[in-house]
């Protein structure tokens, strides 16, 4: 029997296998093959729709024949739910297979998918759709969705550096906004080092393993989960390798929900220091590592 392929897998693999082809041995180099034609998303989107369009017509005749035998059906009448579902999931696989493809190094970048719509005007698709008076009668069913269009636009919007100068642009913001960078007040400089404070409210355990030790609060969890994750996009881009790599959370344990840690501990990283309080983090940035920082937040986050 052969296996079937979804919609998902075909949006990330939409070009059709080669055909293989023996040649007898010949003393003129035969030309290679023309590349197989790439298969168009709505192409496969529509054929998702006929198949969608024949099970309709099952589901029809199956509650036709439930009320000859049972004098009810049983069988919950077809919507087009299920439509609009694996619509929706295709977009955002497009969108998600974007963000990993044009991301920075060590970094991430966030779309919008929303936005991605309205810039092709498709932001009301599904609306639109549900307001139609189609019903599981056609071959293909009238769904102004261009799954082409998402993707092309994707490309040219993201592709090339575009979409690296975006993700960047993202993470300077995220340090400005955990951070404030921007606010000179917050800033302190010594003689070995640039020390900044994160905002990070711990309170004692009175039970279990860490028992007396600090947990920082839930909420801190995204805060410190951007801070460690945004300098380990600015450290890749300033070629600070080590502290990029130390950043990494397989090496620490920092950003984790249920970490613990006793008041004044400090942990070291290549060009950081951080010094843990009970309501506040002080991260100790030598002036290399301060200075490179300044540099990438003037160049994607402060105009």
């Amino acid at each position: 029997m052969q296996q079937q392929t979804s919609l998902l897998e075909l949006i990330f693999d939409t070009t059709p296998p080669a055909e293989t082809v023996s040649f007898q041995s010949t003393d003129t180099a035969l030309p290679p093959p023309p590349a197989p034609p790439k298969t168009s998303l709505n192409d496969v989107f529509a054929s998702y729709l006929r198949m969608e369009a024949r099970l309709g017509r099952v589901y029809s005749e199956q509650r036709h024949f439930e009320e000859r035998l049972f004098g009810v059906s049983l069988t919950e009448e077809k919507s087009t739910e299920s439509i609009t579902q694996i619509a929706n999931r295709a977009i955002k696989a497009l969108v998600r297979k974007a963000e990993r493809e044009f991301a920075p190094e060590g970094g991430t970048l966030k779309i919008d998918e929303y936005e991605v719509l309205k810039a092709i005007n498709q932001y009301d698709w599904e609306e639109r759709y549900r307001r139609s008076s189609w019903r599981i009668k056609d071959d293909v069913p009238k769904l102004e969705l261009d799954l082409d269009a998402v993707w092309l636009h994707l490309e040219n919007t993201y592709g090339g550096d575009a979409g690296v100068t975006a993700g960047l642009r993202q993470q300077a913001a995220n340090l400005l906004s955990v951070f404030h960078f921007d606010k000179a007040e917050t800033i302190r400089r010594t003689a070995n080092s640039i020390n900044v404070d994160l905002r990070i409210w711990s309170e004692k355990k009175d039970y279990g393993q860490n028992k007396g030790m600090l947990e920082p609060s839930y909420h801190s969890g995204d805060t410190r989960l951007k801070a460690f994750s945004s300098l380990r996009c600015f450290a890749k881009w300033a070629e600070l390798f080590d502290l990029a790599n130390r950043l990494n959370p397989e090496f620490h344990d920092m950003a984790n929900y249920g970490f613990c840690y006793n008041s004044r501990e400090k942990r070291s990283f290549p060009g950081l220091e951080i010094v843990m309080y009970k309501e506040r983090w002080e991260w100790r940035f030598s002036h290399e590592v301060a200075e490179k920082l300044m540099l990438f937040l003037g160049e994607y986050a402060i105009e």
